[in-house]
């Protein structure tokens, strides 16, 4: 036995300190070694070198079975710490043995170590499901790699405090931004219920608003006021389903159960009007539909009327009995279905209308036959007949009335054939009739001129030339021109008489008539010319035809007294001429000014405004300008019209970029949008304020303006219709403002503490806070209102607390005059403090009565009361004390009697003596 000992192995040796030693010798990388290390580490009955052995294999999956199967606690503890060990040194691992490791492991801390070194993110969402703590966590949320794991844990935390750093600091941005949305979700959450609060109380405000609306007497004419109540019906159900599960639905149950009683009890008498007023409009409806349809029958009708026309253009069969049968069922229809007034009479019409036409298809076969025969007298007009265009007016007269009927096709070719040969010839004769009124016209106009510079015998060959085209006026043309004609006959008939009546004392007497106009000359120049004129003409008369050697000492007289005659007047024309100068030196200057503006603006470019306004200065001077020689005027206009020629181009040019400018101006303004009215229009006043500044756009700016005027009619109309919208809005706050007001109205009265009272002050600022804009007339007077709730509920309160603090005074002076503790308990703890602190201060010390009927008596005069006889003159002191004080404005803001009376309790220990002067200060207190 001794010799087996000696060659057994180190590893076998029972003592353990040998067997550590050997332990130490063995190659864990030798399979034979491995498998002695391994059986040293599950069955060595030695915990030391159990330990030694795994320590020297250190693998995952021999420690992970040790943890399992060490039936050591502490060497159980050890192999765990070694996995952890393993798993966190960040090696190439078996998963299948980390994810053993995970979902066997029992003891979470090992997995709370180990859980972010997992390779897999299966085996780190598996470990932080077991291990199943808010910091793990918060921890894969806020640094693991897989942005799936760092969702899902983040879903897992509730702690509001670290979502809010995680939103911010959180390694991965959609965790932040998943933290984002479930953190708003939350504040949503939280302000639900006071969202809802707040819904449901303007919703029955706007409920209580369209009661009251519906019990007004105008409510009848508001049918829409019954739906807007259905409405906000079926929206309160539906609020009621969310306040419901949030326990917030009592109170406001209540109140809709009020509001919708007296809502349904008027809605119930407005029915039966608005049920008798829907049949009126259903019965309307009728009537409009009865002759919507019976129009339709009768235009339908006409249709077929005028499908027939076609048939008998094309010479078609045709047969009218469907269409007077359909013809007479309408008619039957009209008797009786009901109808408009006013429909009745169109359809009465329209039905004669129709009935005519019928009527006219029946006669059609004679009129076709009146047609037909019409053909041959259109044959038989003569186009070079003096009749021709009365034959053919009169053709036209009859054929007018059957050109409407539905013709044959081919009769209307025929007649088109006919016609146009003698169209043609009439527009000839009209063109050749023109031609002569314009002959006519050239020849009486030089007859005249020659007549009037006295040439008669020339005026009287141009009138000869008058006969031909004369003759080929029309009626109404010689009638034109009669006046002219005739006036020139007299005169051909004058010069005859002359002929005539030629002699000597003719000419003597427009010697004697020349002579008396030299001698005694008109005041008038011009009245003095026109009769030297008037006097020469008929002396050229007598000149016809007369012995010139006879004749030269009769005209040398006539012409030496006709310049003498002219004399007066050659002085007046001369001043004439001389302001015929003038004006054209005027006009010249003119001409001159509008090419040097243009030259000036060639050089240096002069702005529109300066170009126009010197350009209008100009033409205004041209036109006032007087009149110059007849022979120059048109010369001198033409160089004026040259000259502002150039100026009007350039003024165009200048014209053509404002109109580019404000056709920009234009479509900015069209491609606003008139759904914003408000915005729209401020836009629109600055595109304005551009369009005037444009300038002048030429021949297109009327047209340009009253487009970009169309554009701010349209805003102006959709901006009044978002104030109305907004009035309406306005109001609709209003009558919720007021709700408000009456319901503080009501909690004022019927609040029972000033807890209460508080409490609806607040309620009633937030639901008046919470109200959109109203008018501003409407605010102030509604803010107005509520200021005067608001101080009759601190008033109220102010009284109530009066009214308590004097019941307190009246229990502590009772409990002093008694002694009594009870009485004392019965105070608020303020007061009872401030009684302990009388006790230890002064109830236990002799009292001073001197102190303490001064302070009575105060507290008396600042209460107003009496004070005993016996203390006249000590309240006369303390009066004057008092005023000194109060005039010398010092020491008054504390003597109130509530202090006097505690200085009154400070004087010493309170006895039977002081009973009377208690009841004194009772009825200071409570004045």
């Amino acid at each position: 036995m001794i010799f087996k000992n000696l060659f057994r192995p180190a590893w076998q040796h029972k003592d353990p300190a040998k067997r550590q030693s050997a332990i130490a010798e063995l190659d864990s990388s030798n399979q034979p070694h491995r498998t002695i290390l391994r059986e040293l580490a599950f069955n060595d009955g030695h915990r030391q070198v159990r330990r030694l052995a795994l320590e020297k294999l250190n693998e995952l999956s021999l420690w992970w079975l040790a943890a399992g199967e060490e039936r050591d606690d502490g060497l159980k503890k050890a192999a765990l710490q070694h996995v952890t060990d393993i798993i966190t040194a960040a090696s190439p691992l078996d998963t299948a043995q980390v994810s053993a490791f995970v979902s066997d492991c029992k003891d979470r801390k090992y997995l709370e170590a180990v859980w972010r070194q997992l390779p897999a993110d299966s085996l780190r969402q598996s470990a932080l499901e077991r291990i199943n703590k808010a910091r793990c966590y918060i921890d894969a949320a806020d640094s693991d790699p897989s942005t799936e794991i760092a969702l899902w844990a983040a879903a897992k935390i509730d702690d509001e405090k670290q979502m809010r750093r995680l939103a911010k600091k959180a390694g991965n941005i959609e965790v932040q931004a998943f933290f984002v949305s479930k953190l708003e979700a939350l504040q949503r959450a939280k302000e639900r219920p006071a969202e809802l609060n707040e819904q449901a109380r303007l919703l029955l405000a706007q409920l209580q608003g369209v009661t009251e609306k519906l019990t007004e007497p105008q409510a009848v004419e508001q049918r829409s006021l019954g739906d807007k109540a259905n409405e906000l019906e079926i929206r309160w159900q539906s609020l009621a389903k969310e306040l419901e599960p949030l326990e917030l639905l009592a109170p406001w149950q209540a109140k809709h159960e009020g509001i919708a009683k007296r809502l349904y009890a008027r809605l119930e008498e407005l029915m039966a009007i608005w049920q008798q007023a829907e049949a009126q409009e259903k019965a309307a409806n009728e009537k409009l539909e009865n002759a919507a349809m019976l129009r339709g029958g009768f235009e339908a009708l006409q249709v077929d009327i005028k499908a027939i026309h076609k048939l008998i253009e094309q010479q078609q069969a045709f047969d009218i009995k469907p269409l007077t049968e359909v013809l007479s069922a309408l008619k039957q229809q009209l008797g009786a279905e009901a109808l408009n007034e006013s429909d009745w009479m169109a359809l009465s019409k329209l039905a004669a209308d129709v009935t005519e036409q019928l009527v006219k298809l029946e006669d059609l076969p004679a009129q076709l036959a009146k047609a037909e025969a019409l053909v041959a007298p259109l044959q038989q007009i003569d186009a070079d007949s003096e009749t021709f265009l009365t034959d053919l007016a009169e053709w036209r007269g009859q054929w007018r009335a059957v050109s409407d009927l539905p013709l044959p096709d081919g009769l209307r070719a025929q007649v088109n054939e006919l016609t146009t040969p003698l169209e043609k010839a009439k527009k000839a004769l009209f063109r050749m009739r023109k031609e002569a009124e314009e002959t006519v016209d050239k020849l009486l106009g030089k007859a005249e001129r020659h007549q009037q510079a006295g040439r008669l015998k020339v005026a009287v060959r141009e009138f000869h030339r008058l006969a031909k085209p004369y003759a080929l006026l029309s009626d109404k043309a010689k009638r034109r021109f009669d006046k002219r004609y005739q006036k020139l006959a007299a005169v051909e008939q004058e010069l005859l008489e002359w002929h005539q009546l030629v002699a000597a004392p003719k000419a003597d007497a427009l010697l004697e008539e020349i002579k008396a106009l030299a001698e005694s000359p008109a005041e008038d120049p011009k009245v003095q010319a026109d009769a030297v004129k008037d006097a020469r003409r008929r002396w050229q008369l007598l000149e016809v035809d007369r012995n010139e050697a006879s004749w030269t000492p009769l005209a040398e007289q006539f012409d030496t007294l006709s310049e003498k005659a002219f004399e007066i007047c050659r002085q007046f024309y001369g001043e004439q001429q001389q302001e015929r100068e003038k004006h054209l030196q005027e006009r010249e200057e003119v001409i001159k000014a509008v090419q040097a503006l243009y030259e000036q603006h060639k050089e240096a470019p002069l702005a529109l405004n300066d170009l126009e306004s010197k350009y209008r200065q100009l033409s205004n001077k041209w036109r006032q300008c007087g009149e110059i020689d007849f022979a120059k005027r048109k010369a001198v206009q033409n160089r004026f019209v040259k000259a502002s020629r150039k100026v009007t181009d350039v003024l165009k040019q200048l014209y053509s970029v404002n109109e580019a400018q404000k056709q920009q101006l234009l479509k900015q303004a069209e491609a606003l949008d008139l759904s914003d009215a408000t915005g729209s229009s401020e836009q629109f006043d600055g595109l304005m304020k551009k369009w005037r500044d444009a300038g002048y756009a030429g021949a297109n700016e009327k047209s340009l303006w009253q487009r970009f005027q169309y554009v701010g009619q349209q805003l102006r109309e959709q901006r009044n219709a978002s104030r109305t919208e907004q009035r309406e809005q306005w109001q609709s706050n209003a009558d919720a403002y007021k709700v408000v007001l009456s319901e503080f109205a009501a909690a004022i009265a019927a609040a029972e503490d000033d807890a209460a009272l508080r409490q609806s002050i607040a309620q009633a600022q937030q639901a008046a806070d919470a109200i959109g804009e109203t008018a501003h007339r409407d605010r102030r007077e509604l803010e107005a209102e509520m200021d005067d709730l608001r101080r009759q509920a601190m008033e109220a309160i102010a009284a109530r607390q009066k009214q308590q603090e004097q019941r307190n005074y009246q229990v502590l002076i009772e409990a002093v005059t008694a002694n009594s503790d009870e009485l004392l308990q019965s105070l608020p703890e303020r007061w009872q403090k401030t009684v302990k602190q009388w006790q230890e201060k002064g109830a236990e010390k002799p009292a001073d009565a001197e102190i303490r009927e001064r302070l009575t008596i105060e507290a008396e005069l600042l209460a107003g009361l009496d004070s005993p006889n016996n203390s006249d003159a000590l309240r006369q002191q303390l009066r004057l004390t008092l005023l000194q004080a109060r005039m010398n404005g010092s020491g008054d803001s504390e003597r109130s009697v509530e202090n006097l009376f505690w200085q009154w309790l400070e004087a010493g220990a309170v006895t039977k003596a002081d009973e009377d002067a208690l009841k004194r200060f009772e009825r200071a207190l409570t004045a």
